[in-house]
């Protein structure tokens, strides 16, 4: 299978009779596969890693959203060490991006022969261009999500904008795992330590949901 996921034919114009459904945002899907160099298999930079990064699509309306969605490739179907970015527009799925940095995310891991992460991931894109999530948050707290595909495990992060209050942070917690309809395990880590560590995943752990209650 290629790196990198099909694109389907450009979205059709919007029919005479408007049937199309506008999103209340734009929304962008990246892809990028983690290239490594040398022989001890280090990471490009991340001027690289930028670089990398590619548009898959950008969605307007529900219809657009569902001419990529069914066309690009399963989160499981990828290969080791891709992602997939879904970010409103004029977000970079970036650490430093000003709309990110002063953020944090939830985020769970799964194993890797664990192919529920595929429903996770649409339940949760779903709820997001649905302004499922965003509900009572403010209108620009949810940044965009991550799928990560890694050999130890796969990992899903919603990225949010603001790490305080505690509360908003919390409601929004318990509200993704509400709409991944399962029982994962959540835990949410702040941005800040990403951009000190240069690590996504193994920071210190803010809080967790577990069975639907928060804890610290």
């Amino acid at each position: 299978m290629s790196a990198e996921p099909a694109k389907p034919a450009e979205a059709a114009p919007a029919d005479g009779d408007g049937s199309l459904h506008p999103l209340q945002h734009t929304w962008v899907l990246w892809f990028d596969q983690n290239i490594k160099t040398g022989k001890k298999g280090k990471k490009t930079d991340s001027q690289k890693w930028e670089e990398n990064l590619k548009i898959v699509g950008t969605f307007r309306t529900v219809e657009d959203f569902w001419r990529y969605f069914n066309n690009i490739a399963k989160p499981t179907q990828l290969q080791d060490s891709s992602n997939y970015h879904f970010f409103k527009e004029g977000i970079k799925p970036m650490w430093e991006d000003e709309s990110n940095k002063r953020g944090g995310k939830w985020h769970l891991t799964a194993k890797k022969a664990e192919t529920i992460v595929d429903q996770y991931w649409e339940n949760l894109v779903l709820a997001m261009i649905g302004e499922v999530l965003a509900a009572d948050l403010g209108d620009d707290e949810i940044c965009g999500a991550v799928f990560s595909r890694r050999d130890r495990g796969n990992r899903i992060a919603l990225w949010n904008k603001n790490k305080q209050p505690d509360e908003l942070v919390q409601k929004l917690g318990l509200r993704m795992y509400s709409v991944l309809n399962g029982n994962p395990t959540l835990e949410y880590s702040v941005h800040d330590d990403s951009l000190k560590s240069g690590a996504g995943y193994s920071n210190p752990t803010k809080w967790q949901i577990k069975n639907g209650h928060v804890m610290q």
